[in-house]
C-alpha cells in the first residue's frame, strides 16, 4: 500500500528553574503549556545538628587483645586438630 502522512512535528519540554527567595520556581514549556506553566518550589527547613559521640578508647593490652601466651595457646589449639603438622613448624 502506499505511505501513510507525515505526523505532525513534536515539541520537546523545555525545563527552565530560577533562584527565588526562599525557594525555586520551575517553568514547564511542552505542546500542552506553550506559554509555560509555572511552579513554585519553597525550601526546607535546616536539620538540628546533632550530639558529639564519645570519646574514643585506646586498647589496654592484655585486657582487649592477646597477649603472647594466649596467642600461643590459639596455635597450640588450632595445631591440635591436625594430624600431622610438621609441614608447618610446630
Amino acid at each position: 500500500g502506499q505511505d501513510g502522512n507525515d505526523g505532525a512535528d513534536g515539541v520537546s519540554p523545555t525545563v527552565s528553574i530560577a533562584t527565588v527567595a526562599g525557594g525555586h520556581t520551575v517553568t514547564i514549556t511542552d505542546a500542552t503549556y506553550p506559554n509555560g506553566q509555572t511552579f513554585t518550589v519553597t525550601d526546607g527547613v535546616n536539620g538540628t545538628n546533632g550530639t558529639n559521640g564519645q570519646n574514643g578508647y585506646t586498647p589496654v593490652r592484655g585486657t582487649d587483645y592477646w597477649t603472647a601466651a594466649d596467642q600461643a595457646a590459639i596455635v597450640a589449639d588450632v595445631l591440635s586438630h591436625f594430624d600431622d603438622v610438621s609441614e608447618v613448624g610446630a
